[in-house]
């Protein structure tokens, strides 16, 4: 697969991650974690290893495997994508929100790579990119940036009264 073939499909799958993301944290009967894993493996009748989706929410026993249809050499683009899709969708919604992109190595456990999705109703989802390669961690940084500035300007309005976040008090 050629990276224009990867960047004419990320928006597209990544649109459907989004749709997945919402509605799992809008589901009245989800109250607990769910996970979205980007995984590269082999898939039936494709020459080289796919990027997967792996959406699992343990409260309502859903899980699912989605082939995006864009091979692990091309992952990366896809995945910005999507970190730019849930700072789209997610990061001034009224309900619904995203975290920094953050990094847990464990020596012997299990490392995370990726940020948390929440909604204001208790419920979250760890969304876990599997690993960060150093176009990855440019993006990731920009990522960053971009909440740390919304927070900031956030914080100004509340100062000046001008925010539509409910006030305490």
């Amino acid at each position: 697969m050629k990276k224009t073939e990867a960047l004419e499909i990320a928006p597209k799958v990544s649109k459907v991650v989004m749709e997945y993301i919402e509605q799992i944290l809008t589901d009245p009967q989800n109250k607990g974690e769910g996970t979205i894993r980007f995984i590269s493996e082999k898939v039936e009748g494709k020459k080289e290893d796919m990027c997967v989706i792996a959406i699992s929410v343990p409260d309502t026993g859903y899980k699912t495997r989605i082939d995006s249809g864009i091979t692990a050499q091309q992952k990366d683009y896809f995945l910005e994508q999507v970190l730019n899709d849930l700072l789209d969708c997610f990061l001034e919604a009224d309900t619904l929100g995203v975290g920094l992109f953050y990094k847990i190595r464990g020596m012997m456990g299990p490392n995370f790579f990726g940020v948390n999705a929440f909604s204001a109703s208790g419920s979250s989802l760890k969304i876990d990119f599997g690993y960060t390669s150093r176009y990855l961690d440019a993006v990731i940084a920009e990522y960053n940036q971009r909440i740390e500035c919304y927070k900031k300007s956030e914080e100004a309005k509340m100062y000046k009264g001008e925010s539509s976040l409910p006030k305490i008090r």
